[in-house]
């Protein structure tokens, strides 16, 4: 297992969820059997690894690294990787677009890059004022949410128009840690230091508040978008009713802080990550 904080997590794609990825801070990339809980694969970045992600169709996984690259690997093997080599410092986040065709990338370079993965060619760029630690495509792939420490999240297109955006800015009190877009990319919620989840709506910028007693650093919808997991400093995983905006669930079993929280494809299990270098899978109900 990892011998450091396990900073991200992710489920493979098929509806069982059969591979889980976990990235962390002894600057591995690891991929184990859900089933069995043996680890599959391992390979190394140059430094941290922040981020981990699945392609829909399952057959890569990207990792973004403090060493200033992203890479896709091949699975299940994870063979030779592409390598995204176009930040000026730490990647903290790299997600596949809807159809797997594109990489989004999120750097300390204040940068947040859309790239084909044909090539490797940029296609879009996105700047803030600060460092940028969250990534996330909407379900059909035309707009990029962006979550800074500049303390906001920006929703672009990804095809650049040549026209300024008129879409929201959305303003926090803190550094904003996490994104995510609701499956039917009506609603943006996002994670941030000041404490708070926030479920935005994408057109009008009107939002929903969740109270934490710590940083959050992770957001996810379920699929069918009932539910968002939000998870936290405080060393807890809140799972709410969208919604009803009220807690259903609250799980206490890390003895740290909760770096990232996912929800199989299936919706039936929850993921979780720590710095207590645990990765927690749950049954939900």
């Amino acid at each position: 297992g990892h011998k450091g904080p396990v900073y991200a997590i992710a489920f493979s794609p098929e509806k069982a969820g059969q591979r889980l990825a976990t990235a962390g801070d002894d600057n591995t990339v690891r991929v184990w059997d859900t089933g069995t809980g043996k680890e599959r694969a391992v390979r190394s970045h140059a430094g941290i690894v922040n981020s981990v992600a699945f392609s829909p169709d399952g057959h890569w996984l990207t990792t973004a690294s403090a060493d200033q690259t992203a890479r896709l690997w091949p699975m299940p093997d994870l063979g030779e990787p592409l390598v995204i080599d176009g930040h000026e410092a730490a990647v903290n986040a790299a997600v596949f677009s809807p159809d797997g065709r594109q990489v989004a990338t999120a750097g300390d370079d204040n940068r947040a890059m859309v790239w084909q993965v044909d090539g490797i060619d940029l296609v879009r760029e996105v700047t803030h004022d600060d460092p940028v630690n969250a990534v996330a495509f909407s379900p059909d792939g035309s707009l990029i949410a962006t979550a800074s420490e500049d303390r906001t999240a920006l929703i672009s297109d990804v095809e650049a128009t040549g026209v300024e955006d008129s879409r929201p800015v959305l303003r926090r009190e803190g550094a904003v840690n996490t994104v995510a877009f609701s499956p039917d990319g009506t609603r943006l919620a996002t994670g941030s230091d000041d404490h708070f989840a926030r479920v935005w709506d994408v057109k009008t910028g009107d939002r929903d508040v969740l109270a934490h007693m710590g940083i959050v650093n992770s957001v996810a919808f379920s699929a069918d978008g009932r539910w968002l997991a939000t998870a936290s400093d405080d060393r807890t995983v809140h799972v709410w009713d969208v919604n009803a905006r009220t807690t259903a669930t609250v799980l206490h079993d890390h003895t740290h802080a909760v770096n990232d929280v996912q929800f199989s494809p299936d919706g039936q299990k929850l993921v979780t990550a720590s710095d207590d270098r645990t990765a927690q899978i749950y049954g939900l109900k």
